[in-house]
């Protein structure tokens, strides 16, 4: 009976040891995934900032794929205006293009056109969250886009042959 009740203990041990090591894969790979999901969340979330104000939502789908709920419908992202387009698009290259996720220049001619003075003056703050680690060069008319970036600013000014060739 005693050598019974051991060979039982260490049958149940070795049970234990592979339910624990079970258990450990599991919790890794849920922090992998996690760790992989981040950048979208991210993405989703500054997007939402935006849209929140329209009564849109920007969700995923059950394969990854971006949709936008509006008052309770789901819809496709062609719904969206094309001020709406232009941040999903320039937030979504920022935060999931991995060519520049540690460095890069990103250049806007603009950036205001189809935004309402709210959101140029959300943008800016939003791109360098989107992608810390970039250079952001933006020209623009736009008092709203720079608010008090003075400092980081630089006026271009037209020169005389520039004047003289037009």
């Amino acid at each position: 009976e005693y050598e019974s009740a051991v060979m039982e203990w260490f049958i149940g041990q070795q049970q234990i040891e592979r339910i624990s090591g079970l258990i450990r894969k599991l919790a890794d790979h849920a922090d992998k995934r996690l760790l992989l999901s981040q950048p979208t969340d991210r993405f989703v979330e500054q997007v939402n900032v935006f849209l929140s104000q329209t009564g849109k939502r920007l969700t995923l789908d059950s394969r990854g794929r971006p949709r936008v709920e509006i008052h309770g419908t789901d819809r496709d992202l062609s719904t969206l205006s094309s001020g709406e387009k232009q941040i999903v698009v320039m937030l979504a290259h920022l935060a999931l293009h991995k060519g520049i996720a540690d460095s890069g220049i990103f250049i806007v001619d603009e950036p205001e056109l189809s935004l309402h003075i709210h959101w140029q003056e959300m943008f800016v703050d939003s791109v360098r969250e989107a992608n810390p680690a970039i250079q952001v060069i933006l020209a623009t008319h736009s008092p709203a886009i720079v608010l008090d970036r003075v400092d980081c600013c630089v006026t271009m000014k037209v020169t005389e042959r520039f004047e003289r060739s037009q």
